[in-house]
């Protein structure tokens, strides 16, 4: 097994000849791995030298059980001096197999929910590691093993903390093109996805956390199916270290390495009251394979839940960043001019068991599913950032609210759940 490395070097000197080293620093239980040297002949400005270096027979693989990491070591050395790089990168191999993705050769399930840059605090997302960190053990201690970020990329911090925690990432090139914009009809928003793309790719395609791309999220244009199937294409050809899809939610097209879809879901836009939860009694006995047989690759279900809660008011005061939490002042004066102000905590409570409960039934749909791909939640936390979204288990803050609610109340489909059986 090898590393395949391409390293730029622009030459501003006269000097052609030069050595280049390179080593990854030595991992506990790993096998020792020796230096590569080589020697190269640099022409003028710009050189890329694409170098493959041999990871010996056991390299210690990367995924959500072992996040095993290497650190490469590159100098280049001449006459004049010696340059050093140092980039983080972890051996992992995350595909599509049949309907199911598969990490290392094997089968793994998606457990996700979104991250929509929700930091009320300061209005932009942390660029330390510990924060990133916080985030995705919350997460992990829900459950889950996967963050799609919707419509954005993070900082080089969130990758490194992913990295470190064993999270597979979707991240997006940042549009939402649907109402404001459209995409694929030649406006200038379509090359800036292809540019903006190409320097994500560049910054942060070492991470192995980094599984998944995608445009942004559900699109609209008469030529956007055109365009994100060639934008597809045209990156499954150029990088194949990820799986990519046209955009999350829709469209669906043969092209897609695996599809991310609305359809298979509890309570699904337009149906009102003949949805699943609406329409019929209460059971168990439902899956969603009549949706996910019509394709030959993973399906991940979009956006599920949404279930939303009542407002907590003690959550008022822990907005003391720039964004203040003036939907709730309204909402409790509202209750007050109705004479229920003292009702607050039981609406909180009644709504908060119902959203469990809900989140109940769209998760074991999914895991009932064969050959089901994953989900993504929205959201394991409240999303201010579009009105009043109070989707979460776990307020903007990523706390849990105080309504007498236990944790394993939400996490109950991944506890109880036989991975082994799924996978078979």
């Amino acid at each position: 097994m090898s590393s395949c490395t391409p390293i730029f070097i622009k030459n501003r000197s006269q000097q052609n000849n030069s050595q280049q080293q390179g080593q990854p620093i030595k991992t506990a239980n790993a096998e020792r791995l020796k230096p590569l040297k080589t020697t190269i002949l640099l022409q003028k400005e710009m050189n890329t030298v694409e170098v493959v270096y041999p990871m010996e027979n056991q390299p210690l693989l990367w995924d959500e059980f072992n996040p095993n990491l290497y650190t490469l070591s590159v100098q280049l050395k001449n006459n004049i001096g010696t340059d050093t790089k140092t980039v983080s990168f972890g051996m992992r191999e995350f595909v599509a197999k049949g309907t199911q993705f598969s990490i290392n050769g094997r089968l793994t399930f998606l457990r996700g929910t979104l991250e929509c840059a929700i930091f009320p605090e300061t209005g932009y997302p942390p660029t330390d590691v510990e924060s990133w960190l916080r985030i995705f053990k919350i997460a992990g201690s829900y459950g889950l093993n996967h963050i799609r970020f919707h419509s954005w990329c993070p900082p080089e911090a969130a990758f490194d903390a992913a990295d470190r925690l064993g999270f597979y990432l979707q991240i997006e090139a940042g549009s939402w093109a649907n109402q404001g914009t459209t995409i694929g009809d030649g406006k200038p928003l379509d090359k800036y996805i292809y540019d903006e793309t190409d320097r994500i790719v560049k910054d942060y395609g070492n991470h192995p956390s980094f599984c998944m791309l995608t445009y942004g999220n559900e699109p609209a244009s008469k030529h956007h199916i055109q365009y994100l199937t060639d934008y597809v294409n045209y990156w499954k050809k150029k990088d194949n270290r990820r799986l990519y899809t046209t955009a999350a939610g829709w469209p669906v097209v043969p092209e897609n390495d695996f599809n991310s879809t609305s359809d298979p879901r509890i309570q699904g836009w337009g149906q009102g009251l003949q949805s699943v939860i609406n329409g019929e009694a209460p059971k168990s006995n439902y899956d969603w394979r009549t949706i996910t047989t019509k394709w030959d690759h993973p399906t991940v279900s979009h956006e599920i839940g949404q279930w939303c809660v009542y407002p907590d008011f003690k959550e008022i005061s822990r907005y003391k960043g720039i964004l203040k939490a003036k939907n709730f002042e309204i909402f409790q004066q509202s209750l007050k001019d109705h004479k229920m102000a003292h009702l607050a905590d039981s609406f909180l409570l009644a709504s908060g068991k119902l959203q469990a409960l809900c989140y109940k039934a769209d998760i074991e749909a999914a895991l009932r599913t064969p050959g089901f791909g994953g989900f993504q939640l929205l959201d394991l936390h409240d999303f201010p950032g579009q009105g009043t979204a109070l989707v979460g288990v776990l307020n903007p803050f990523w706390k849990i609210r105080d309504i007498s609610q236990e944790k394993s109340t939400v996490v109950f489909a991944m506890q109880r759940f036989h991975w082994q059986d799924f996978l078979k």
